[in-house]
Parts: C-alpha cells; structure tokens; sequence
C-alpha cells in the first residue's frame, strides 16, 4: 500500500497499472525487531536509486512511534509496458519527478 501511495503522490496520473507501470523484480527485507498485530506502524517509503530501466524502493518500516525502523525493504522495480509485456527505460518526464521529489536520488545507468 505503501508503494502505490508514494506512486500516486510523485506520478499522479503519469503512472498507469494497465499500460505502462512498474514491476518488482527483486524483493530483500531485513528484519531488526518482531512486530505484532497490537503494533501501530508506518511505512516511510523513497526511491533510494534510479537507473535506465530500473529503480530501488527503500522502506522502512517504525512500530509504536519508535525512533528507529523494525524492519527495512529494499526493491528493484522496472518500467514495464503491461500491453507489449516488455521492459522499458523509464520516461524522462517520471524521471524528472523522481529527481524533483527525491533531492538526495542516486541516479545511475544500471541498478540491482
């Protein structure tokens, strides 16, 4: 949910799930504490990096309002054309909204 939500606010309507989208490739989650279903969490979620035809998703997750994460995921997604069914560089005009939303963005040819 939170990955859809943060592609809502930085792409809005450029993104779409039935043409052309992202799609994970590749999920690795660290886990530092357990949580539970009483747990109140929240997921902070950026690209932490951005390539020619992928990115990296970094999330952490909190618990409890807690200072540090309990658990951090990292993703590489890749632009994908739903209707071909195959990859595709990333539009320069999502790229742009990357690099404006995320001042700190690693922006890289290759990733993953």
């Amino acid at each position: 949910m939170a990955r859809l939500k943060y592609f809502g606010t930085v792409l809005g309507d450029l993104i779409s799930w039935t043409h052309k989208g992202l799609v994970i490739a590749s999920v690795k989650v660290d886990y530092m504490q357990p949580t539970f279903l009483e747990d109140e969490i929240h997921v902070e979620t950026s690209v932490s990096s951005l390539g020619e035809k992928s990115l990296e998703m970094t999330q952490a997750v909190y618990k409890n309002n807690g200072p540090e994460p309990v658990a951090i995921c990292k993703s590489i997604m890749v632009c994908f054309d739903m209707k071909a069914r195959v990859s595709e560089t990333i539009p320069k005009d999502w790229r742009d909204k990357f690099v404006d939303f995320e001042p700190d963005l690693s922006v890289n040819q290759s990733v993953g």
